[in-house]
C-alpha cells in the first residue's frame, strides 16, 4: 500500500460460479417443459403456472448455492481506505482503481493481479 492510505478493511474479490447460472437455467428449463407437459396432456393452466412457478424459485435457490459454492478468491482485494492530500494520485492510479466512495472512505481495488 502507498504511504499515506490507511486501509480500514479489505474483502477478498471472487470469481464468478459460472454454474450457479447453468444449474438456474438448466432448473428453469426442466420446469417449463413440465408445464408444457401438463398443459398437452389436458391438464389446467393454474397447475401449470404453479410448476412454472415452482420451478423458478427451485431454479433460484439452487442457483444461488451452486453460485456462492463455486465463487473462488482471485488474489486480488477491495479496499476502504482513508487516502492523505500528500498521496500522489498519479502513483495512486499506476496501482489501484477507485471503486466508490462513501464520505472520506474510498473503496478501491488493486489494478494487477497479486500473482504478478
Amino acid at each position: 500500500m502507498i504511504e499515506g492510505i490507511q486501509v480500514l478493511s479489505q474483502e477478498p474479490i471472487m470469481s464468478d460460479g459460472d454454474l450457479g447460472v447453468i444449474v438456474c437455467i438448466i432448473m428453469f428449463l426442466i420446469s417449463a417443459v413440465a408445464a408444457i407437459i401438463l398443459v398437452c396432456c389436458d391438464y389446467d393452466a393454474a397447475t401449470s403456472t404453479l410448476v412454472v412457478v415452482f420451478g423458478l424459485i427451485v431454479a433460484a435457490i439452487s442457483g444461488t448455492i451452486v453460485y456462492n459454492a463455486n465463487a473462488e478468491p482471485t488474489g486480488q482485494y477491495k479496499y476502504k481506505v482513508i487516502i492523505d492530500d500528500n498521496v500522489s494520485m498519479t502513483e495512486f492510479h499506476k496501482h489501484y482503481e477507485l471503486v466508490g466512495q462513501d464520505g472520506e472512505i474510498f473503496i478501491i481495488k488493486d489494478k494487477a493481479p497479486a500473482s504478478e
